[in-house]
């Protein structure tokens, strides 16, 4: 058998090169195009994408002069070919001519214009101008927008653009379709050539093409102008002193002093309310503690705010920009390889901030910078990092893995090598130079006095825990890996530290950088009624708003980007018996290793329903979240009895986009997840498990797109949670309930999905009817949730008040067993009772079923109506292959979604 199979492989692989040899060979090859000119590319793509063809059986003419006719073929072939509704009306279009129905598809969608109402003038040149204004048009087609507008000032020639191309020309250069000819010059009115054409259409599909077919969604998110704040208690200037008196004319200049002066206005219902505004400028690190004395009240509150005259940053570490950074001289003796050189640059970061383990962590608006590391990817593209095979003894690394001590062996000057430790496979803690190596014996020296290496010993995977504060706390069985091989520095974004630690080497360096440093921080205790509005957080060690007993907390318009902490906003611990209710509303959040926001208001379930805990989360963005770390959640919520979480955009979360427990009357809606859920297989991008004081929560018309793994997973007897009239594009695994009960999950739509769509696995019922779990003893496993439930019970009974709640909202728990005789009956706590129905999968598989159920828990759940269709034969959307998931007007058996209402407002 194997013989046969090898032998009908090479077969396959012979006629695979034949065949290959053959399209080679009948492929067109443009004399006139060489290999190495700036076009080549564009040319072979637009010849590859059947957009333009040659002017000959072997030329293309790259520098010919681009005619209107040419024009609108090429953006006619460009979107299909499709057929005019009725000819052009050009007298100058005959019917017979090659261009005739591009023509008429172009003036029927606006793309072009005649010289006169009656002429068209296929043959006329085009002016570059006149391309951006044809591709701008066009673009109205297209499911991927550019909202933004270049400034054109910069060119020397920006007053010769015409007045009717003005718009379209900023927008070109916003989109990078057109650059300038030569540094200062757009020349607008100069003909376009065949070369430029095919480059501009090359550009075009980068930016307007949809990946994945990715959704469009139909709102976009616009920042509101802020308005003055002209009626201040106080001012704060960043050229202020603090020896004013805190007037406009004469502001303070520090937060802290601000502070001072408000502890001396008596709060009363008269006044109304304290104002103190930051006027635009960017602050320095700073560190300010609001206590009792420093809280507002109900008819009196407290508002930290921008003044309105422009951005308020505070900036705790260095941020660098692109000008910055300078070309490498020769004295840069860096082993790079020659071939990457020009692409390389370096900045200063001598007297950049540095972590408290010497370390220097750099953030782009990619996301992290990496240290350079050998080799950098597979041919697939994923990570391929070497193990460093070692061992630990105090501040002695001794290799044992051989290919990586070939590496460093092959070093003349093993000085130039640094090392860097990894918390887990992509997120490094620190660097530290080489002391010393030893070839006979593979022991590397590396600096003890600031080297967390020195605390490490053992193998395997890294093993840390989180504190109450959000801290690292080691176990036992850490291990790390290390990489550093500067001559493979060619990749975006990476760098490498000189021995010196003055200067960083980068890669290709695009954008600003963001070195986190010194405190950014804001710390409340016991300070209540607090808004933040209109500031600006950067490069901060730490969260830069930590809330404790506190119980009225607003955030609202304010940017947190690039932390060496773990958070950008924790709040912990209501005051006991006191209303608690957070509001985050328009933020940015980008550029945190852990957790943008955590929220615990209960201390784990203490009293959980004495008093009641509101919040609302909406129209904020949570971008590059959790990068640094296996794991990582954007937004993380705890013990709500009221929680709206609306209309946010989740961009590049690694794992977790929303985590919740012990919620009830949570609404999760209109929010967009993108990319997320892909540096983990555990979990889900919205995620709740491990709690049983839970119930009447709702994930509804929330646009999931491409993510990795799970859409929403209720986990480990996850409970009460409905889910409907969700978007499901391109997920691994749309929505798994693992053993959790009254969960419902009803007419969603999985689009192009994994092969499980929803599905209810087996976990805790397993382990139950194969002995595994006793319910008679408490345990740190499957057995704790059976105790969870009667802890549920006793609280029940315990509160009169939520008993009356339990009884109005959810009386079916009262009809719940929790006799062990009972574990197989549908009323006993622990049996996974789910209802899933109405659920539709669009899909280019047809094997692929909306809904899976173990056989071992199909008698526990209601499966009906749910149902399947290719792509093709779609009956909800008008049209999911390019990302239009607006609802078809004719769909009577399927619940609308309000599509346009998802994503920020």
């Amino acid at each position: 058998m194997k013989k046969t199979l090898s032998m009908i492989l090479a077969a396959l692989m012979i006629c695979a090169a034949f065949a290959a040899a053959i399209l080679a060979a009948a492929a067109p090859v443009f004399d006139d195009v060489e290999t190495d000119r700036w076009s080549a590319d564009a040319i072979a793509h637009v010849r590859r994408n059947g957009y333009m063809l040659g002017t000959g059986d072997r030329t293309f003419s790259p520098e010919a002069t681009v005619t209107r006719a040419t024009v609108a073929t090429v953006l006619w072939r460009r979107q299909g070919s499709p057929e005019p509704s009725a000819p052009s009306g050009f007298v100058d279009v005959t019917s017979d001519a090659w261009y005739s129905d591009a023509v008429a598809w172009a003036r029927e969608n606006g793309i072009v214009c005649g010289v006169t109402d009656a002429l068209f003038c296929p043959d006329g040149a085009v002016t570059r101008e006149a391309l951006a204004a044809m591709a701008y048009r066009y673009s109205a087609l297209c499911p991927v927008s550019v909202d933004g507008r270049a400034d054109l000032s910069s060119y020397d020639d920006a007053g010769t653009v015409s007045e009717w191309a003005a718009e379209a020309m900023s927008w070109a250069v916003e989109a990078a379709l057109i650059e300038g000819v030569g540094e200062d010059e757009l020349d607008p009115c100069g003909t376009a050539t065949r070369e430029q054409l095919a480059a501009i259409l090359e550009r075009f599909d980068g930016v307007f093409t949809l990946k994945y077919n990715e959704p469009v969604v139909a709102s976009h998110y616009t920042a509101p102008e802020y308005p003055l704040v002209d009626d201040a208690d106080f001012y704060v200037s960043a050229t202020g002193s603090d020896e004013g008196d805190g007037s406009f004319e004469h502001p303070f200049a520090s937060w802290a002093m601000a502070v001072e002066a408000v502890r001396g206005i008596e709060k009363t219902a008269e006044k109304g309310g304290i104002t103190v505004a930051f006027m635009a400028g960017e602050y320095g690190s700073f560190s300010v503690t609001l206590t009792a004395e420093d809280t507002g009240t109900a008819d009196c509150p407290i508002t930290y705010c921008a003044y309105g005259d422009g951005p308020v940053t505070f900036n705790g570490g260095k941020i660098i920009r692109e000008s910055d950074f300078e070309s490498l001289g020769p004295d840069d003796t860096m082993n790079f390889k020659e071939q990457f050189k020009d692409r390389i640059k370096k900045v200063y970061v001598g007297d950049a901030p540095r972590s408290p383990n010497g370390d220097l962590i750099m953030y782009s608006d990619d996301g992290i910078c990496y240290i350079s590391r050998f080799p950098n990817k597979y041919d697939d593209g994923t990570d391929q990092l070497i193990l460093a095979g070692a061992t630990v003894s105090g501040n002695e690394i001794k290799i044992t893995n051989p290919l990586m001590k070939r590496r460093i062996e092959s070093y003349a000057d093993i000085s130039d090598l640094r090392i860097y430790g990894f918390l887990t496979y992509n997120w490094h803690k620190e660097t530290l130079p080489v002391l010393n190596y030893d070839k006979d014996t593979g022991i590397m020296l590396v600096p003890g006095d600031k080297s967390y290496f020195a605390q490490l010993s053992g193998s395997g995977t890294l093993r840390y825990n989180l504190d109450e504060y959000g801290n690292l706390v080691w176990k036992d069985d850490v291990f790390f890996t290390f990489l550093n091989m500067p001559e493979e520095l060619d990749v975006r974004g990476e760098y490498v530290i000189d021995k010196d630690g003055s200067y960083a080497y980068v890669f290709d360096p695009q954008g600003e950088y963001v070195i986190p440093g010194g405190p950014t921080t804001i710390r409340l205790y016991d300070a209540d009624h607090i808004t933040f509005r209109g500031l600006s957080f950067v490069g901060m060690n730490d969260a830069a708003i930590r809330s404790t007993r506190c119980s009225s907390l607003t955030i609202d318009q304010c940017n947190f980007k690039a932390t060496s902490g773990n958070e950008f906003v924790v709040v912990d611990t209501s005051v006991e018996g006191v209303d608690f209710d957070l509001t985050i509303t328009r933020c940015d959040f980008d550029l945190a290793p852990l957790t943008a926001v955590r929220v615990h208001p209960y201390e784990h379930g203490n009293r959980r329903f004495d008093w009641p805990t509101t919040g609302v989360v909406d129209n904020n963005r949570f971008s590059m979240i959790g990068i640094g770390q296996d794991g990582g959640t954007a937004l993380a919520i705890r013990d709500f009895d009221y929680l709206t979480i609306s209309h946010n955009e989740f961009v590049d979360c690694a794992r977790y986009a929303v985590t919740y427990d012990g919620c009830i009357n949570m609404i999760a809606e209109y929010n967009t997840f993108l990319r997320c859920m892909h540096n983990s297989d555990d979990g889900g991008v919205f995620y709740t498990g491990n709690d049983r004081e839970q119930y009447n929560n709702v994930i509804r018309y929330n646009l999931f797109f491409p993510c990795a793994w799970y859409g929403v997973y209720i986990d480990d007897g996850g409970v009460g949670t409905e889910v409907y009239g969700n978007i499901f594009y391109g997920l691994g695994a749309p929505v798994c309930i693992h053993d959790g009960r009254d969960n419902y999950v009803h007419d969603n739509v999985l689009i192009s999905s994994g092969p499980t769509g929803v599905s209810v696995t087996e976990g805790y019922f397993e382990a139950r009817r194969a002995g595994i779990v006793d319910l008679t003893t408490r345990e740190n496993g499957w057995g704790d949730y059976y105790f969870k439930w009667l802890d549920l019970f006793e609280m029940i009974e315990g509160n009169e008040e939520f008993l009356a709640l339990m009884h109005e909202v959810r009386p079916e728990v009262f009809t719940l067993s929790t006799d062990p005789a009972d574990a197989e009956e549908v009323n006993f706590v622990l049996c996974p009772t789910n209802v899933l129905t109405g659920n539709v999968t669009i899909t280019e598989d047809e094997e692929k079923k909306p809904v899976s159920v173990t056989e071992a828990l199909s008698k526990y759940c209601t499966v009906e109506g749910n149902r399947a269709y290719g792509m093709d034969e779609n009956p909800l959307f008008v049209n999911p292959t390019l990302g239009d998931y607006r609802m078809r007007d004719d769909v009577t058996d399927f619940p609308y979604i309000p599509y346009e209402l998802i994503g920020r407002y």
